[in-house]
C-alpha cells in the first residue's frame, strides 16, 4: 500500500524531503497541524532536517489517516516544493510580551516579516531580530519553519551608529548680517532645512534646538557603561566650522557648561567598579601627523600600528593615569591650550585638526571579579568647510582635513551597510576607530543660518545615511 501511494504521488521510497516543507504542504492541503506534529515526533532527528517519504507515509498510517485519502490531502507533485504558506495565526511579540501590531497577513517570507515589524517600530530591518522557540530566524528560511504555532519573538538590537543633531543658536556675526533661519528642529526626532526654495526633513535618534549641555551628554552617556563592560566605543562631533562641535564636546571653562568630554570624565568616577582610568590626548594635524598633547619634553613621533591579534596600538602616545575627575579635566584643559587653531572666513578660532580624547577604563566585575578593560575615543573633528572659504596654509590644511573626513565617511558608509570590505586603513583616524565603530555616537552640529545651508545639507545627509 505504501509503495502504491508513493508511486501515485510520483515519489520514490528513499526520496528525501525537508521536514519544514512537509509541514507546510500538509497544513496547506487541509491536514490538521496536531496530526503532522505527532507524526514528526516519531522522527525527532528529522524536525530540524530531513526524512524519507516511506518513513513518513508508514508513520502517518499508524496515526489513523487513511492511505487512500493521502494523495488528496497532500498533493505531493513536483510543483509542491514551491509552496511556503504562512501559518494561519502569525503574530509578533516583544520578549516583554507586548504585541507588535504589524500587518502580517500577506507575508510570504521571513524577510517580509522583518520588514513589516521594522516598519511598525520605525527602525532599520537590520536591527530586528526574530526568534521562534529557541531558533533565531534568518531571511533565507521558509515560513514553514514556524510550525506548529506562528508566534515570533522580536528583539530590537541596539544601534551600532546612533545619530544626534544639534542646531545651535544664531551667533553675533549672523545677527549683524541679519541672516534668516534655514535650519530648525521640528520635534525631538526631526529637523527641517530650507534650501533652494524647498524644505527637506531629516530624522535622527535625537534632535535638539540648542539644548543644554547636560541633555547633550545624556545622549552618549551609555559609552561609560560600555567601557565598564570592557567594550570600546566612540563619540564623534561632525559639522562645518563654527557649527558648535567644540562647544558641544568641551564647552567653555565653567563647570556648569562643561561639554561631553569633561562630563564623561566626571561620570567615570561615580562607579565603584572602576579600578583605573587613563587618558591620552592626540591631535591629528596636516598630512595626518599625530601630535601627543600630553607629552612633556622633546616631541616623539606617534605611530598607529596593528598588534598581532589585530587590535590597534598608538605607539609612543602618553597615557596619564588619573585617580579622580579633577586630574582628568586638568589633562583635558592642558591639551586644549596646545591644540592647533587658525582663523578662517567661518570662525576666528577654527580647529585645524582632529582632537582625540582617548579614555582607557579598567574595572572589575562585582559578581565574578573578572578584570575588564574598555576604551572610549571622543573625537572633535576639524571643520568641514569647503576649501573656497579658506586661503593660504589654511587652504592646504583644509584639503588634508577633507581627505580624512572623506575616509571617515567611506568607513561609516561601508560599515553600516554591512560591506565585506571596510577601508579602515585609508586614514590614521579610521584605523584608530576600527574597534570602536560597533558603538558609535555621532553628533551632527548645525548652523541655523541660511548662508550655511549648503554645508548643513551635507552634514545632515551624512548623518541620515550612516545611522542604523
Amino acid at each position: 500500500a505504501v509503495k502504491s501511494i508513493l508511486k501515485e504521488v510520483g515519489r520514490s521510497e528513499n526520496e528525501i524531503i525537508s521536514a519544514d516543507k512537509l509541514v507546510a504542504l500538509w497544513t496547506t492541503k487541509g491536514g490538521e497541524a496536531t496530526r503532522i506534529v505527532e507524526v514528526l515526533d516519531q522522527f525527532r532527528h528529522a524536525q530540524d532536517g530531513e526524512l524519507r517519504f516511506q518513513e513518513f507515509v508508514e508513520c502517518l498510517s499508524t496515526k489513523g489517516s487513511k492511505l487512500d485519502d493521502f494523495p488528496s490531502v497532500m498533493d505531493l507533485n513536483q510543483n509542491a516544493d514551491a509552496c511556503s504558506p504562512a501559518p494561519v495565526a502569525l503574530t509578533a511579540v516583544f520578549f516583554s510580551g507586548e504585541s507588535v501590531e504589524a500587518n502580517l497577513a500577506d507575508v510570504k517570507s521571513i524577510a517580509d516579516v522583518r520588514r513589516a515589524v521594522a516598519g511598525k517600530l520605525r527602525v532599520a530591518p537590520s536591527r530586528v531580530k526574530l526568534i521562534h522557540g529557541e531558533m533565531q530566524l534568518n531571511d533565507k528560511q521558509d515560513l514553514a519553519c514556524l510550525w506548529p504555532d506562528g508566534t515570533i519573538c522580536v528583539a530590537v538590537l541596539p544601534q551600532s551608529v546612533r545619530v544626534m543633531c544639534r542646531v545651535r543658536p544664531f551667533v553675533q556675526r549672523e545677527l549683524v548680517l541679519k541672516d534668516v533661519q534655514a535650519t530648525r528642529a521640528i520635534d525631538s526626532r526631526r529637523v527641517e532645512l530650507d534650501i533652494d526654495e524647498n524644505t527637506k526633513t531629516f530624522e535622527f535618534s535625537t534632535v535638539f534646538q540648542s539644548g543644554s549641555q547636560e541633555d547633550i551628554f545624556h545622549f552618549c552617556k551609555e559609552a561609560a557603561s560600555a567601557a565598564l563592560a570592557g567594550l570600546d566605543s566612540c563619540v564623534l562631533a561632525y559639522g562645518q566650522t563654527g557649527a558648535g562641535k567644540t562647544y558641544t564636546m568641551y564647552g567653555p571653562g565653567e563647570a556648569s557648561l562643561y561639554g561631553i568630554v569633561p562630563r564623561f570624565a566626571q561620570e567615570l568616577f561615580t562607579f565603584d567598579s572602576v579600578t583605573r582610568v587613563g587618558i591620552s590626548m592626540i591631535d591629528i594635524q596636516r598630512s595626518e601627523r599625530l601630535v601627543d598633547l600630553l607629552r612633556e619634553g622633546p616631541p616623539v613621533e606617534v605611530k598607529v600600528r596593528y598588534n598581532k591579534g589585530g587590535s590597534i596600538n598608538i605607539e609612543n602616545a602618553t597615557e596619564v593615569p588619573c585617580s579622580n575627575s579633577d586630574e582628568l579635566i586638568n589633562c583635558i584643559t592642558k591639551s586644549l591650550h596646545r591644540r592647533l587653531v587658525a582663523t578662517t572666513m567661518m570662525s576666528e578660532s577654527s580647529s585645524r585638526s582632529h582632537l582625540l580624547a582617548i579614555f582607557t577604563v579598567e574595572s572589575s566585575n562585582v559578581t565574578t571579579g573578572e578584570l575588564l578593560r574598555g576604551r572610549v575615543v571622543m573625537v572633535d573633528l576639524a571643520g568641514s568647510e569647503w576649501p573656497l572659504k579658506t586661503t593660504g596654509d589654511t587652504l592646504r590644511e583644509s584639503k588634508s582635513i577633507l581627505s580624512t573626513l572623506r575616509s571617515l565617511t567611506a568607513v561609516l558608509d561601508a560599515y553600516t551597510k554591512g560591506a565585506k570590505f571596510v577601508p579602515y586603513r585609508d586614514s590614521k583616524l579610521t584605523t584608530i576607530l576600527k574597534d570602536c565603530l560597533p558603538r558609535t555616537f555621532l553628533i551632527i552640529a548645525c548652523s541655523p543660518a541660511a548662508c550655511n545651508a549648503d554645508e548643513t545639507m551635507h552634514s545632515l545627509r551624512l548623518g541620515q545615511r550612516v545611522q542604523t
